[in-house]
């Protein structure tokens, strides 16, 4: 599954990891590889979901980084609540 992610005039694309709660997020015109995050299940369905950023790309701030944070967590918990109401 694909989620996009706009942060000023840049958007970005999560593609979740099969068989993993970790999405790889991409710039949506270069497809230059950005980062992955990896959240943390645990949280995802309380009211604080939680995460870290594993990979990240050469150059990419933490700024940035900031600025994704919230979007990514709550497309991954989104997610997450999904596959717990199809079971």
């Amino acid at each position: 599954m694909a989620y996009t992610f706009s942060i000023g005039n840049d958007i970005f694309v999560g593609r979740t990891v099969p068989g993993s709660a970790r999405m790889r997020l991409h710039h949506q015109s270069s497809n230059r590889f950005v980062a992955a995050f990896d959240p943390n299940t645990e949280t995802l369905g309380g009211t604080s979901p939680a995460g870290n950023w594993g990979e990240v790309s050469f150059g990419v701030g933490p700024e940035l980084l900031t600025q994704l944070e919230p979007a990514v967590l709550e497309a991954c918990r989104t997610r997450y609540l999904n596959i717990q109401q199809a079971k």
